[in-house]
């Protein structure tokens, strides 16, 4: 479908949903939408829809105006006391997002992603049924929100591509719903906390972003923390998660020795820790990780003889630089042995 929304929409009063995703309707939404008196769902993504985002109708439960080509600020007041689900990603609209945005304390899902916002997160603290927490992608800047301690329903956080900054909080334990988790591509410091073990969590699989919507979510288990400013050893007690199947922890500034109780990690299919300033030999338990099928540990300091075994070798076969970058390892498959170093 092509073409603008009608400017006369308003006179359809007893509309009640407006579905219109994955065509080429472009234009401005029409102001006249907010005047519906009883209108509980606006789906319009997918399309190429310009213009800023206006006022909602009061009655409307469900926002997906995704994936078109909206821009400007966002309405400093939302006025929408019943919204559940709030989808804007994959847009152009831009500034600090207020604080009426969250006003709603039915919210469940919270897309944000993929535009041009920045300052700090808003506050939400109001949001306690809170399940989506999407902010990714964006330009926020300040301090981990204590006020996200307070969603014990959080199934999914993604704050990552931001310039957020400061620790991460030894508080996530009480996130005790989350799957996913998030926090790749800031500016976050400090210790892994050990606590975070206490997450089930789920976020990536040999460098893909697995995706979430609010119809479902994928089953797999890891943890993403790559590219941070993130210090000291990686804890012993991550070996405890067994059903983790992804790890990245790459570019940061970890050291210490990779947890030699690794084999613990039955379920490990993708491991990343390339980047960081590990040093100690590679475990030999490496290789009882059988459904391990992507690994990199280039440019670290390990040391040592490389452990061989069949789903090693298979490893490097496919991808030769999973050890470069770190000139204390020697042995097959390298050339170089432990007598030439």
């Amino acid at each position: 479908m092509t073409g603008v929304l009608p400017n006369v929409i308003d006179q359809l009063t007893g509309l009640n949903v407006i579905y219109l995703p994955n065509n080429s309707i472009s234009g401005v939404i029409p102001p006249e939408v907010s005047k519906l008196p009883i209108l509980n769902a606006l789906i319009i993504s997918n399309n190429q829809l310009s213009g800023q985002i206006l006022l909602l109708p009061t009655s409307i439960i469900i926002l997906d105006i995704s994936m078109n080509r909206l821009s400007g600020n966002l309405p400093l007041s939302f006025r929408a006391p019943n919204l559940q689900i709030l989808i804007l990603s994959s847009n152009n609209t831009m500034g600090e997002v207020p604080d009426s945005i969250c006003e709603s304390q039915n919210m469940q899902f919270l897309d944000l992603s993929n535009n041009l916002f920045e300052g700090e997160l808003p506050r939400c603290a109001s949001m306690k049924g809170m399940l989506f927490l999407l902010l990714s992608n964006n330009s926020f800047s300040g301090m981990f929100r204590s006020w996200i301690q307070s969603f014990s329903s959080l199934v999914v956080l993604d704050l990552s591509w931001n310039m957020l900054r400061g620790t991460i909080p030894r508080w996530i334990e009480n996130l005790s719903s989350l799957r996913f988790l998030q926090l790749s591509h800031n500016m976050f410091s400090g210790d892994i906390p050990v606590n975070i073990t206490d997450l089930v969590l789920s976020i990536v699989m040999k460098h893909n972003v697995l995706r979430y919507g609010p119809l479902g979510i994928v089953s797999m288990v890891g943890i993403d923390l790559s590219l941070n400013n993130l210090t000291g050893e990686i804890p012993e007690e991550i070996t405890s998660l067994d059903r983790l199947s992804n790890l990245n922890l790459s570019r940061n500034h970890l050291s210490g020795n990779i947890p030699k109780n690794i084999r613990s990690i039955k379920l490990m299919e993708s491991l990343d820790l390339s980047r960081n300033d590990l040093y100690g030999e590679i475990p030999s338990s490496l290789s009882d990780l059988t459904y391990l099928s992507s690994l990199d540990l280039s440019y670290n300091n390990l040391t040592g003889k490389i452990t061989s075994g069949p789903q090693l070798d298979t490893l490097y076969s496919g991808n030769p630089s999973i050890y470069d970058g770190n000139s204390g390892l020697c042995g097959p498959p390298l050339r170089k042995n432990a007598e030439t170093i």
